[in-house]
């Protein structure tokens, strides 16, 4: 749970940088959007450093980690951008304006008393984790002053607080849920650190929107929080697969810009890029997270077939939701069902073969090594003549009936096997 909560919040952090990097690390760009975007760095970096330390057998459990200073870097990062950049030209110093100071001291109030509720109040805690909370939450405390200032504070001049106040909104959120994020891993609590973390991400994702302020984020935002919100609601077995449909939706949101670039890089040659670049991009993104998923979690060839298949079916569900916002007035009910019964089926159908082959990972190394990548080469073909099919005027109805032709057999074996299964279990 550890690893797949550093990695959403690592996948959304990395998307925004590489984004403000390329869009404001220019000449005459702005300060504070470059602040910003170092920020989204710290996030991204600390929680490399966390994944890379989960990956090789450490604990995030035991006490202070550098993973901790990518959350107090990016807290410094977002007070030295209000505070540094913006703050004297919001605020010029007059006395009329005294009680909208005083009324910003609420934020560090706050992160005070959740201080003191959380890891005071709880006398088994550990102490490393109540100096470190203390420490954290002094760095709260700078940021959050400045967010709130700048979200109360009367745009009278200029409008730049008028314009940063999503911002501030979204830095405040993300200092409370980093905070309760800290508080859940002194807990060790699985559970609390992974929602807590999905929080985090989406937080992080919509700052990412509102620099780029594109139609796929709203759209990843109203899909994923009602997902979200339903995970400590359902059972465990349907919970994992919950996350892992959410790990897809992600996922096709970071490869939508990935796919993105390298369209441009290619003149836009949309045939090429689909039929030959994209099958590859989209594997390997899809392939990753059931990769650790199977080395440090579980390797159960049940477990790895079912996540990495609804995996597929959530990296679908929202390729599909966008492709039907961005073409309203030529998609019809015919066109909802060939998708949903063809593209979502490839999808699932691809990323389940190589979580097959991952099942292999501790029990048969050698072959797992080897299958592996056979099978994420067969995917990526697969994927290639599903979008070639589709895409030929003569041949598209075969590529509509492909994932159909390769689904139905799969399920009917599956049936077969588990009836025998039924029948030599009564036999004893």
């Amino acid at each position: 749970m550890y690893l797949i909560a550093n990695i959403i919040v690592c996948v959304c952090a990395i998307g925004g940088f590489v984004y403000g990097g390329a869009q404001f690390f220019r000449p005459k760009k702005a300060l504070y959007a470059q602040m910003i975007t170092l920020s989204l760095g710290c996030i991204a970096f600390g929680r490399i450093f966390n994944i890379v330390r989960l990956l090789t057998g450490g604990s995030l459990t035991d006490g202070f980690s550098l993973g901790f200073l990518g959350m107090i870097g990016s807290l410094m990062f977002f007070f030295s951008a209000n505070y540094g950049t913006v703050d004297s030209i919001v605020d010029e110093g007059l006395k009329q304006y005294k009680n909208y100071r005083l009324l910003a001291l609420a934020a560090p109030f706050m992160a005070a008393v959740m201080y003191v509720g959380l890891f005071l109040i709880d006398t088994e805690m550990l102490f490393i984790y109540q100096l470190l909370g203390a420490v954290l939450m002094v760095f709260i405390m700078l940021a959050t002053y400045y967010h709130m200032k700048h979200m109360i504070f009367p745009d009278v001049d200029f409008g730049i607080g008028k314009c940063l106040r999503p911002y501030n909104l979204l830095g405040l959120l993300y200092a409370m849920s980093i905070f309760v994020e800290f508080y859940a891993l002194s807990q060790d609590n699985e559970l609390f650190t992974l929602i807590s973390c999905i929080a985090t991400g989406l937080i992080i994702s919509l700052l990412y929107y509102l620099i780029k302020n594109s139609l796929i984020y709203i759209l990843y935002i109203c899909m994923f929080v009602p997902l979200l919100l339903s995970l400590p609601l359902i059972h465990k077995t349907s919970r994992r697969i919950m996350v892992f449909m959410l790990i897809g939706i992600s996922s096709a949101l970071f490869i939508s810009e990935v796919n993105g670039l390298l369209l441009r890089l290619m003149n836009y040659e949309t045939l090429y890029v689909t039929t030959t670049i994209t099958p590859v991009t989209e594997e390997i993104i899809k392939a990753l997270p059931v990769l650790i998923y199977a080395f440090v979690i579980s390797d159960n060839r049940e477990k790895l077939l079912s996540s990495s298949f609804a995996l597929g079916i959530g990296f679908a569900l929202f390729e599909n939701t966008y492709i039907l916002i961005n073409s309203m007035d030529s998609v019809s009910i015919e066109w909802a069902v060939i998708r949903g019964f063809s593209t979502a089926l490839m999808h699932g159908i691809c990323t389940a073969a190589v979580g097959y082959g991952m099942s292999f990972v501790k029990k048969k190394k050698k072959l797992f090594y080897c299958g592996t990548f056979a099978l994420l080469m067969l995917a990526i073909i697969y994927h290639g003549i599903f979008n070639m099919l589709v895409q030929s005027e003569s041949l598209k109805y075969f590529g509509f009936v492909l994932p159909l032709a390769t689904y139905i057999p799969v399920v009917v074996n599956l049936i077969k096997k588990f009836r025998e299964s039924r029948k030599a279990k009564k036999a004893e």
